[in-house]
């Protein structure tokens, strides 16, 4: 069975894994580790996808994208 869940501090080293298998290179996990460390980090955002044997990955909403969400739907829903 999957389960999706926020991540936890103890899931690092396993997110670094999948993503250095998925995209065959460090690259990608060591971006992942640096956005952890950045402003743009949100508790509770970054996701894992889990099921009862292993981590099989993970995604992350930064909080830019949260600002431009909020700018795109007052966009949407302001009377022009």
């Amino acid at each position: 069975m999957l389960k999706i869940r926020p991540e936890k501090k103890s899931d690092q080293a396993a997110i670094y894994k999948v993503n250095k298998l998925a995209f065959g290179q460090d690259d990608e996990s060591r971006l992942v580790d640096k956005l952890r460390e950045s402003e743009s980090y949100v508790d509770g955002l970054s996701m894992v996808a889990e099921n009862m044997v292993m981590l099989l990955g993970m995604f992350y909403l930064p909080k830019f994208l949260l600002n431009l969400e909020k700018k795109i739907l007052w966009r949407f829903q302001s009377p022009r």
